[in-house]
């Protein structure tokens, strides 16, 4: 595991032992226990700075619109996360 994943995964794994046990039941969404908005968008930027420093498959986003792959990506996680965001097809960044 590489070590921004560590950091990514160890407070998760953190917070959801709390959480278990609090006493209450969990209700959270998964969006919620990430962390919200905040914490999806520096996932996010992981990743795109992981596929940047991967010579596999850079090769693949060369005429990429980076600005809006992150747009996109940060709402389809918000998205399938239960979050209040609305993923969008089209979007102008």
């Amino acid at each position: 595991m590489s070590p921004r994943a560590r950091t990514l995964v160890l407070p998760l794994l953190l917070s959801c032992s709390l959480t278990a046990c609090s006493g209450k039941p969990a209700e959270a969404t998964l969006y919620e226990a990430l962390g919200g908005e905040s914490a999806i968008a520096i996932i996010v930027e992981n990743f795109i700075l992981e596929i940047a420093g991967d010579e596999r498959v850079i090769d693949h986003f060369e005429v990429s619109n980076v600005q809006r792959f992150r747009v996109m990506l940060n709402q389809h996680l918000c998205m399938v996360a239960d979050g209040p965001c609305a993923y969008q097809i089209r979007v102008t960044a």
